[in-house]
């Protein structure tokens, strides 16, 4: 399916530009409030979860996203509309949040049951998310032009960034007066009712149908599968980005482990963590910020060279973190570079993946994911267990220096682009 041109307009640009910022932002917004680096490994650990379910729940929910879209790509590319099926799966994306609430309320002396709940709910939560995702970039690309994508996702981070700030107070007051699992299934609550708020703001989105691809409507799951090492093979600069978005994941071995870290030097209570995701989400806004301009005048690329830098500098800051303010310093830096990073990222995707076959390279991209973010999880957990914060330091300082080492490799989308209007 083409994508929107640069030059036109598509229909109903305003409105559908402020639903798709509305929607994300009251939906990062929940996301703050059971921020998967602070409030879910806490409440893992107070459960007594071990440090490989730690390590994984910050991409718990992301594996769910990412490794949904191989099995129904296949079938997402002959859709027309996609609204019909997104409305579909936002209601069973939400559902889990409920009910993870309800039983952490119910149960909350079984810290075995509070576990399994808590990383099953979510990650249910993201293979629901997953299904569509494809689909739902697919209605990204056409009812938002290139030029104006990376506002869009800095706008519905910022929102959420912002939601964040009172979600900072609002996870410290709960568990402040809630207590264990009583008050992380109060949080879960609050986030459901914010994404239900979500929910309706999305279904207000006017879609246009468009016109399938025929020479791609019968084509079975394993003949799409077969098909995905040629389509990166025919598109060398989206192979190179496969190779980008695997490694920009250093912030995965620190995020896990990060507020454990720093309770203990600190000698914090859970409670304290609320700090934490509110200094988390003043990064968060200053990157998306940062990130909305500059992707929007320069493009995703330029954008993930400055998270990747950022990353060193947060890292190092999270080394020598002994006192509450570099404490903070290091949380502000985690936002900023997961706020650049998702922005970067998601611009860059949709400026390199072939129009034509955008579901089953979107795919490809989110199995990529799903391998990194468990490499990441399990290394993660592993040096954690061997040696505290520092070697995971190390493996995160590696990480971002050989993305950006990839990051030279990749032509700019946007400079090309720009080429070829001269020619």
């Amino acid at each position: 399916m083409p994508d929107c041109p640069e030059s036109v307009n598509p229909p109903h640009l305003r409105w559908n530009y402020a639903i798709h910022v509305l929607d994300g932002g009251l939906y990062m917004g929940s996301q703050a409030v059971l921020n998967a680096n602070t409030v879910l490994t806490t409440a893992i650990a107070a459960f007594g979860g071990p440090a490989w379910l730690i390590a994984l729940m910050p991409s718990m929910m992301v594996l769910g996203v990412c490794g949904m879209p191989v099995f129904t790509a296949h079938r997402l590319d002959r859709l027309t509309r996609s609204m019909p099926l997104l409305l579909t799966t936002g209601v069973c994306q939400r559902i889990p949040l409920l009910v993870i609430g309800l039983v952490l309320l119910r149960y909350p002396d079984q810290p075995a049951l509070l576990c399994a709940v808590l990383a099953i709910g979510h990650l249910v939560s993201g293979i629901c998310c997953g299904i569509g995702l494809p689909a739902w970039l697919e209605l990204l690309s056409h009812t938002v032009p290139p030029r104006r994508r990376s506002s869009v996702f800095a706008n519905r981070y910022l929102i959420g960034s912002g939601m964040g700030l009172a979600g900072g107070w609002l996870v410290k007051r709960t568990l402040e007066d809630h207590p264990g699992a009583a008050g992380y299934g109060i949080l879960h609550l609050w986030a459901f009712g914010i994404l239900v708020l979500s929910y309706l703001f999305f279904a207000a989105l006017r879609e246009t149908p468009r016109k399938a691809q025929p020479e791609h409507t019968h084509l079975s799951l394993l003949a799409n599968l077969r098909e995905m090492p040629g389509l990166v093979a025919r598109y060398p600069q989206f192979g190179i980005y496969l190779a980008i978005s695997a490694l920009a994941n250093g912030a995965m071995f620190i995020a896990p482990f990060l507020a454990l870290h720093s309770l203990k030097v600190l000698g914090k209570s859970d409670s304290y963590v609320g700090i934490f995701v509110a200094a988390q989400m003043v990064g968060g806004v200053c990157g998306n910020v940062l990130s909305g301009w500059l992707g929007d005048r320069r493009g995703g690329k330029l954008v993930l060279v400055v998270s990747q830098g950022a990353l060193m500098a947060t890292v190092l800051a999270a080394f020598a973190a002994r006192i509450p303010i570099i404490c903070w310093l290091a949380f502000f830096g985690l936002g900023f570079v997961l706020g650049t990073r998702k922005v970067g990222s998601s611009t860059l995707l949709l400026e390199v993946v072939p129009a034509e076959r955008r579901s089953t390279a979107l795919a490809v991209a989110g199995l990529v994911q799903v391998g990194s973010l468990l490499a990441c999880s399990g290394l993660s957990a592993l040096l954690w267990a061997g040696g505290g914060l520092t070697p995971l330091v190390g493996m995160a300082l590696v990480a971002a220096a050989l993305t950006l080492r990839r990051l030279t490799r990749l032509r700019d989308p946007r400079h090309l682009d720009a080429v070829a209007r001269t020619v």
